[in-house]
């Protein structure tokens, strides 16, 4: 299922990206205005401040909310191709259990701008570099082996995702998908992470 995810979201990017070049090419043959206006629409670098939703599954769900920015820098000359870095403060909890972590997010991402609209498409993938800094379970510290043994929570993680923005203006609601490279807790399964933003463009 994730790699059907995956190879969709990969897909969507070479598709759009390869459409956008024969529209790209067909204005320029029919207006060198236009051309040169579409070129000047394509930000060299932008900043994004979002709210983000996140519904963790690992055996049991846990339901995360966080505040980050996103800073991105354009990678290929004329194309809307950018490299995207930043970071997120997340509060995840269930019942007795809470958590408070760090998520440095680094993606690869493309922005499909529709013409004459100040809409777009934006495709993306990348990886996710998580710290837990702090955690408990009914008062115990979910990281001390002495209070919860052979089920002591790891500290650091690292994760893939892919997803989609769709933004009008300077707004854009985005959905993701993801799962984490290791396990959270030694013989559980891998935490997989559903995410919805709601993000602004700075």
């Amino acid at each position: 299922m994730k790699k059907l995810f995956i190879f969709s979201v990969l897909s969507c990017m070479v598709l759009t990206a390869s459409a956008q070049f024969t529209n790209t090419g067909a204005g320029s043959n029919s207006s060198k205005k236009s051309s040169v206006a579409t070129q000047t629409d394509i930000p060299d670098s932008y900043r994004s401040f979002y709210l983000q939703y996140n519904g963790q599954k690992s055996g049991e769900t846990l339901t995360g909310v966080a505040i980050g920015f996103n800073s991105a820098k354009k990678i290929a000359e004329g194309t809307p191709l950018y490299f995207e870095f930043g970071l997120a403060a997340q509060y995840s909890s269930k019942d007795e259990l809470k958590m408070a972590s760090l998520r440095l997010p680094l993606d690869l991402t493309y922005r499909i701008y529709i013409p004459d609209s100040k809409f777009y498409v934006s495709p993306l993938v990348g990886v996710d570099l998580k710290g837990h800094l702090w955690g408990e379970y009914d008062e115990y510290n979910i990281f001390d082996e002495d209070d919860m043994g052979d089920y002591a929570y790891k500290r650091f993680q690292v994760g893939w995702h892919a997803g989609c923005r769709f933004g009008l203006g300077g707004c854009y609601l985005g959905f993701q998908y993801g799962t984490d490279f290791m396990d959270l807790v030694d013989g559980a399964d891998k935490v997989k992470t559903t995410s919805i933003t709601l993000g602004f463009d700075l």
